[in-house]
């Protein structure tokens, strides 16, 4: 019997710290006049709050989807205010700043700053800055980043002019990298003169054929954080280069020592194994 209570108990209080927990979220995501004034729709929506979670995490996107399909989202301003949405991640500042300036970009936002960056123990802090009529809707952020490999730890509106979003990677990815694996021959062709690729923790030999008679090779290897692991670079013209890829490389950036546009007119990429 004293054992059963005590089950009861704690049960009881696992449901009191979830319900307070998932409605300072939504008071967060919403703010408090609008929490104030929609108290019992919000209860109403909210009433099942183990849908949710998910594994005992909350589901950010899920709430902010509830609230938006419902209304309860504000994020139009009455003039254009300076804007901000601050990003922080256990990775390379580098490969974070990519993701997102791709993700914005893919959003239409093409006029923004870094207002700033910082790296410390281990953890990449940055914030971008713009000028809007709109706040970036946080639903479209998951989504984009989610795209990018990006998984989301936590989601908060520090006020009406500015979100954080704490992430982390599940799978790295770059949005124009292509994906190559064992056995694999593509022929790629990019006016920019430069080629990404991907590869998922395997090794094996690479054999580049550039169309051109023109090119010095430069090779930048990096892992999935986009750290550099090593370049291959050569100041001789060269039209086939070949070199071993090791398993820790998750990316691989093709390009020219001298001008990237000298192998505009593609390559021939062969990945083999050993």
């Amino acid at each position: 019997m004293i054992l059963r209570i005590f089950f009861v108990v704690i049960v009881l209080v696992q449901n009191c710290f979830t319900n307070d927990f998932l409605f300072d979220r939504v008071r967060n995501f919403v703010g408090d006049e609008v929490f104030k004034i929609n108290k019992n729709f919000i209860e109403k929506l909210f009433s099942q709050q183990q849908i949710f979670f998910r594994d005992g995490v909350l589901d950010n996107k899920k709430v902010l989807e509830t609230l938006k399909n419902n209304g309860l989202m504000s994020l139009k301003f009455n003039s254009p205010k300076d804007v901000s949405i601050v990003f922080s991640s256990h990775t390379s500042p580098i490969f974070l700043l990519r993701s997102v300036n791709n993700a914005l970009a893919s959003m239409g936002y093409s006029y923004f700053e870094v207002k700033k960056a910082e790296y410390e123990n281990n953890i990449s802090k940055i914030i971008f800055s713009f000028t809007s009529e709109y706040m970036i809707d946080p639903l479209i952020v998951i989504e984009e980043m989610n795209k990018r490999g990006f998984i989301f730890n936590k989601v908060k509106r520090i006020n009406m002019q500015a979100w954080e979003y704490d992430v982390d990677i599940l799978d790295s990815k770059i949005t124009n990298a292509k994906s190559i694996e064992i056995g694999d021959s593509l022929d790629l062709k990019e006016v920019s003169g430069e080629y990404w690729l991907q590869i998922f923790e395997i090794s094996g030999n690479m054999n580049i054929t550039a169309n051109s008679i023109d090119w010095k090779p430069k090779i930048i290897f990096f892992d999935k954080n986009l750290h550099i692991i090593d370049i291959l670079k050569k100041e001789e013209v060269m039209t086939n280069i070949a070199f071993n890829v090791l398993k820790d490389v998750r990316f691989i950036l093709i390009s020219d020592a001298q001008n990237p546009i000298n192998i505009k007119n593609g390559i021939k990429v062969i990945f083999s194994g050993f």
